[in-house]
């Protein structure tokens, strides 16, 4: 509203009036008379509206042309007669413009008017020692603490970590509440983290950690967000992890995308749904994402939920494979070896199997079975035409740990000469061995060399040695009556 009153300048008259243009206030409601009468107040040194035409061209409100210089000149007029939101605003510009002396300048006379942007941007300053300035945690903390006081919840935020850093935890935590309390996203967070292991001056309270995290989390806090699933998977509330997996998904976090196509195959999903699982699997994949690749090839590759597609398995797991994902290396290497999905190649194969085998790091499972898949290459080769001295060395390796699979292909290969020289002897003794650990595959390679009459004893003893990795009632009565059909025949 117009407000003229004794001593008040010409300048602030005409300001009052582009005010009451601007708000339509006692006069019809017209941008074009308030920018006319702006410019007017402002020429006539009204620091309102000289602050108000900085602004103009500083945004490009009211179809000003954006103009950092225009709108430096109209604050610096302004901020020398004392106008502390001028001031804020030369500071920034200064700043922006490496004037950092002169930024810091302004910014600190703002600031001493109790400007709380300046006072709050001062404090930002000192604390992450920016712009020429020397980090200086006391200054920052004097300079936040009078906003903090005031109920600013980002002061109150910035002096909760200060006093944390220095390990003051009773007044960082006083600080991070009020700043919790007052809706700060991270001040939420970082609260629920206390709340989780809990410290000298906060019990524990896995209740409290999961009220603070869903706070932040439900104003799109990331971190908030992932906190709420793991704790809710901590706590096996399996619903609420998947509710807040579903949130994170939808908002585009690829990691998510992942993990919450891997549950939704598993017993923890509120409903096991191998569809959905595809869709968050192709979203993760086709961002890139070398696990989800990954899962998504082994789909193609078994028809989970999908027509099976050795060609389209391939293509993902090379992919994957690409990004450095382990797994998908021995899968290729596989693929390569029977070829499926593309040609057959064992050079191929051999070079992602090896590649697996040197991954770093590496996942434990995966590098024993690129260890078993290399050294059952070996006789492959040697029948292809050429010895690869790695397979060699890891058939060798593994049969000297005791591998049953390793054992059964070293006793196949001396039982057929490929690769060493035929020694029958030394092929059943791995059969056994093998056998004897469960092997399956040696079980049948034995039985085809034994002869139950002229190999009677050991025939007999593979029967005995069946009886003993058997508790099929069915099958150890057949086993003992051929053990008894032999002995009779003495």
């Amino acid at each position: 509203m117009v407000n003229i009153t004794e001593g008040i300048s010409i300048g602030d008259v005409a300001f009052n009036l582009a005010q009451a243009y601007l708000e339509g206030d006692t006069v019809f409601p017209s941008i074009e008379a308030c920018v006319h009468w702006t410019k007017i107040a402002a020429q006539l040194g009204s620091k309102e509206a000289q602050d108000k035409l900085g602004m103009y061209f500083l945004t490009g409100e009211f179809g000003f042309e954006q103009d950092i210089k225009q709108a430096y000149e109209w604050f610096s007029k302004a901020a020398k007669q004392g106008y502390a939101s001028s001031q804020y605003q030369c500071g920034k510009i200064c700043l922006n413009f490496k004037d950092y002396d002169t930024g810091i300048s302004w910014l600190k006379k703002a600031a001493d008017q109790d400007d709380q942007s300046s006072q709050l941007h001062l404090a930002s300053i000192y604390n992450l020692g920016q712009y020429g300035i020397p980090q200086n945690e006391e200054e920052s903390l004097f300079w936040s603490l009078k906003l903090a006081e005031q109920g600013n919840p980002k002061a109150q935020y910035l002096c909760a970590n200060i006093y944390l850093k220095k390990n003051n935890n009773k007044d960082g935590l006083y600080w991070l509440t009020h700043a919790a309390q007052n809706n700060v996203e991270a001040a939420q967070y970082t609260l629920a983290t206390f709340y989780i292991n809990g410290t000298n001056d906060l019990e524990q309270n896995t209740t409290k950690a999961i009220n603070w995290a869903e706070k932040a989390a439900s104003r799109s806090f990331l971190k908030a967000q992932k906190l709420c699933i793991e704790l809710y998977f901590r706590s096996n509330n399996y619903k609420k992890a998947q509710y807040w997996m579903e949130k994170l998904a939808e908002s585009g976090d690829v990691d998510t995308q992942y993990q919450l196509g891997i549950m939704l195959m598993t017993k923890f999903a509120q409903k096991h749904d191998q569809v959905k699982s595809l869709y968050w699997l192709d979203k993760a994949a086709n961002q890139g994402h070398a696990g989800a690749q990954y899962e998504i090839g082994c789909k193609y590759l078994k028809g989970i939920s999908i027509e099976k597609d050795y060609e389209k398995a391939f293509n993902w797991f090379e992919k994957s494979a690409g990004l450095g994902f382990q797994s998908a290396m021995l899968k290729l290497g596989l693929l390569y070896k029977k070829g499926l999905g593309g040609v057959k190649d064992l050079n191929k194969s051999l070079f992602w199997i090896d590649k697996t085998l040197s991954h770093k790091p590496s996942q434990p499972e995966i590098e024993k079975k690129a260890q078993l898949e290399m050294a059952m290459m070996y006789g492959l080769c040697v029948e292809e035409g050429f010895k690869n001295d790695k397979s060699l060395y890891w058939l060798e390796k593994l049969v000297e740990f005791g591998d049953k699979d390793a054992e059964c292909e070293m006793g196949r290969l001396y039982k057929n000469g490929v690769g060493f020289i035929q020694d029958i002897s030394k092929a059943k003794q791995l059969f056994k061995s093998s056998m004897k650990k469960g092997g399956l595959l040696a079980e049948i390679y034995l039985g085809q060399m034994l002869d139950p009459i002229k190999d009677r004893i050991e025939f007999i003893e593979m029967l005995e040695l069946k009886n003993q990795l058997t508790d099929d009632k069915a099958t150890k009565d057949l086993n003992n009556a051929m053990i008894s059909a032999l002995k009779s025949l003495n």
